[in-house]
């Protein structure tokens, strides 16, 4: 819990008149006041990335305010020393401007406060309890008025339970209280907004609750069948049954804890000033962890099933989320498999490994990536051409396929191997956005274990030594509108890429945006796939374009 002044770099305590944070561009650098909490990192990153966004979308549409780089620069140095705090509130402050919201201190107010709601699934009649805390303080009044607002909303956006607003003197916890009596179950949320004098919105965030009567009892009884698979060494018959028995667990577990706290998922983290600054263009890749209709059928079935001495995973074909024990730390961590219609355990299956893209997790691929009839396109191509799929978490929404979240990866092809008849050398790994960089940084030090690459629209985080690139052929593919990676990095990653691989070609899509190339690239990488595992993939030959023939 950082209790400093203004740590790191420049960023210190300045005399009051100077260091307040204002429209005028020279206070932007300026910090003052006191961290109480260590900011959200998730939300951090999440800001890094829509600035990133921005900038691509500048670079084609505008050019970008002259003072923003030296905000940018203390951000990303911040981070560089573990300062998440500075590094948020300057990432908020750039991304404020490049959404033409001048800074001033409504933008601080917004920045402090995180709202959190007591816990994701409650029996009707219960009490809610949301509270807005700050994450540091000033260290003097406030100069203008403030309220939140907090309110219960159904599916429809109707408000159904609306508390009295309570006006903020200073950042200082404000807590509410929302009675559901009177309401039907069913799915709402807690919605969060920050007014200022004059009523203006300045900030929001919306927190997802389900009422229900019986989830409690089912959840409770689920995490005492976890229990009971422990306490009978299930476990230990077979890797497959250890992977069945650690679902039951991890699905027990992360109910559990959505019956006493905010739960899980990038959405339920969120600062709201995130939230609020968030493009809407840009797509959402993340999917709600909480759906008892699809998990805890699955689980207690799981678990009745190895109670009576059978091993479900021996006969469970379609969309299944798993959990394992990481070996890195003990931790459990979700993953998401396809098993196709036709797969019979007496012969070898091909494998494809799918990374997800920033703000993403395990079921990303699965939920947000429809085919044209509004299905999984990822399931619908797996089973028409034979492949199982697995879909790791990377730890996190804004992980990097990096350390431990590379591990993960692995991690996940070793349990897919040992449970369900994998053929070794037709293991594929594919990857947009983000788990593009995680495409090329996965398999270093790891290139036998993988057939074929497929990247699209990304790069990795950190530098890589290509020099040690895999023998596996890498397709990249890259949409000519893509906002978020453009055209021209992609041209000179390619052209880095080209000189690296052995067997390396570059597709780029004339008008396909980011999330649009996305989907495309799955039928493209499925022949990819076909054709490698056939010995009749071949580079195209085709050059690759210039990177100063583009306009991003």
């Amino acid at each position: 819990m950082h209790r400093n002044w203004c740590v790191g770099l420049a960023l210190c305590w300045m005399p009051l008149l100077h260091a307040q944070l204002t429209e005028k561009s020279e206070s932007w650098t300026r910090l003052e006041g006191q961290y109480l909490v260590d900011a959200n990192r998730d939300s951090v990153l999440f800001l890094m990335a829509q600035i990133q966004a921005a900038q691509s979308d500048t670079a084609k549409d505008r050019k970008p305010h002259p003072d923003l780089a030296e905000v940018l620069q203390f951000a990303y140095q911040s981070l560089s020393v573990g300062n998440t705090n500075a590094g948020s509130r300057l990432f908020t402050r750039a991304l404020a401007v490049y959404r033409d919201l001048p800074p001033g201190e409504w933008l601080e107010v917004a920045s402090s406060l995180q709202f959190e709601v007591d816990r994701r699934i409650a029996a009707p009649g219960a009490t809610l309890h949301a509270r807005a805390e700050p994450g540091f303080v000033l260290g003097r009044p406030l100069k203008n008025a403030y309220r939140i607002q907090v309110a219960l909303i159904d599916t429809q956006g109707r408000t159904v339970v609306e508390r009295p607003a309570e006006t903020l003197q200073n950042l200082e916890t404000v807590s509410f209280s929302l009675r559901t009596s009177g309401l039907p179950e069913g799915a709402y949320r807690v919605r969060y907004q920050l007014l200022d004098a004059e009523g203006k919105v300045r900030a929001w965030v919306l927190r997802d609750v389900l009422l229900s009567a019986s989830l409690e009892k089912r959840i409770r009884e689920l995490v005492e069948q976890g229990r009971k698979l422990a306490a009978a060494g299930i476990a230990l018959k077979s890797p497959a049954h250890a992977l069945a028995v650690q679902t039951v667990q991890y699905t027990g577990g992360l109910y559990a804890q959505a019956l006493e706290g905010p739960g899980p998922g990038l959405a339920n983290r969120l600062s709201p000033v995130a939230a609020t600054l968030a493009d809407p263009k840009l797509p959402n890749y993340g999917t709600d962890p909480i759906n008892p209709g699809r998990d805890l059928p699955m689980a207690e079935w799981m678990a009745a099933d190895l109670l009576s001495g059978n091993s479900p995973l021996a006969v469970k074909k379609g969309d299944i989320r798993l959990a394992y024990i990481s070996p890195q730390d003990q931790s459990m961590l979700p993953f998401r498999l396809f098993v196709p219609p036709g797969y019979e355990a007496s012969k070898k299956w091909p494998l494809l490994v799918v990374l997800h893209d920033a703000g993403g997790d395990e079921g990303s691929y699965f939920e947000r990536y429809p085919a044209q009839d509004g299905s999984s396109q990822l399931m619908k191509l797996a089973s028409e051409r034979g492949y199982v799929v697995a879909a790791p978490s990377g730890r996190g929404p804004m992980e990097y396929y990096t350390n431990a979240s590379r591990a993960d990866v692995l991690d996940v092809i070793d349990r897919v191997k040992e449970c369900f008849a994998i053929d070794e050398k037709q293991v594929f790994l594919a990857g947009h956005g983000v788990g593009a960089g995680g495409v090329m940084s996965v398999p270093m030090g790891a290139s036998s274990r993988f057939a074929g690459l497929l990247a699209v629209g990304g790069q990795p985080l950190e530098a890589l030594d290509f020099s040690k690139a895999p023998d596996a052929p890498l397709l990249f593919i890259q949409g000519g509108a893509d906002e978020i990676f453009g055209v021209t990095a992609a041209r000179r990653l390619a052209f880095v890429l080209q000189r690296r691989y052995k067997q390396f070609d570059y597709i780029e899509a004339v008008t396909g945006d980011h999330a649009a190339v996305g989907v495309s690239a799955l039928l493209q990488g499925f022949d990819f796939f076909d054709a490698v595992r056939e010995g009749k993939w071949k580079p195209s030959g085709k050059p690759i374009p210039l990177p100063g023939n583009s306009r991003n």
